[in-house]
């Protein structure tokens, strides 16, 4: 086990279950600091966990589709056409919402959002009306 810090007062305290109860058991614990290389890696780290999940490689499962309400996009166009790199700016977005399904912020949604509004990330009463 390794633990990032121990508290402040400088003294480590463990309750470790065991399952043993009434039983006689050997506890062998070793406090010494973790040497990191320069990078903040432990050293041999790498080296360590190159290739641990070869048998098993980790495989990253359907994500499903995002979807974005068209007002959320017209917020952004409108942070990217204020900002100071404007036209690098509004390309990227125009790549970045490319991704997604745009959802149209229509008074169907509105009512939805008019209804209950915690739902939808609202946070505050608000005077929607339908």
């Amino acid at each position: 086990m390794s633990l990032k810090s121990l508290e402040a007062d400088g003294i480590l305290y463990l309750r470790v279950p065991t399952g043993l109860p009434e039983t006689d058991v050997e506890v062998v614990v070793v406090v010494q600091p973790v040497q990191a290389s320069a990078n903040g890696w432990p050293e041999d780290f790498f080296q360590e966990t190159y290739g641990a999940f070869a048998d098993q490689p980790l495989e990253r499962g359907n994500q499903g589709e995002f979807e974005a309400r068209e007002v959320v996009k017209a917020e952004l166009v409108y942070g990217a056409a204020k900002s100071n790199v404007g036209e690098r700016t509004t390309a990227r977005l125009n790549r970045f919402c490319g991704m997604f399904n745009s959802l149209p912020f229509d008074d169907r949604f509105g009512h939805h959002v008019w209804r209950d509004p915690r739902r939808f990330g609202a946070t505050r009463n608000t005077n929607w009306t339908k």
